[in-house]
């Protein structure tokens, strides 16, 4: 995930995630970010490209007390996919404070 910032360009998710994670916006790009790899996964699938997509998710997304159910019904959606497409990364930026 990038952000095109309007002064500073495009900046890469280590210039944006701090300022995130102290919002509830945290776990509504989670979301997003989720839901657009598993829309990608599947029109590489389409194509006949298999390869795994990691998606960070910021550990006050991934406390949420819906965030498996949330994710079960992402995946319901797409059933072709399977097993290992799509792999979860807690950021360490969370983890470590």
């Amino acid at each position: 995930m990038r952000w095109n910032h309007p002064q500073l360009g495009l900046l890469q998710l280590i210039h944006f995630v701090p300022l995130l994670e102290e919002d509830v916006l945290a776990e509504q790009v989670g979301e997003w970010g989720i839901g657009t790899a598993l829309r990608q996964l599947r029109d590489w699938c389409r194509t006949g490209l298999r390869m795994p997509v990691s998606v960070n998710v910021s550990s006050l997304h991934m406390m949420r007390h819906d965030f498996v159910d949330r994710l079960t019904q992402q995946l319901a959606h797409y059933p072709k996919l399977g097993s290992g497409a799509l792999e979860l990364e807690l950021l360490e930026t969370t983890t470590i404070s």
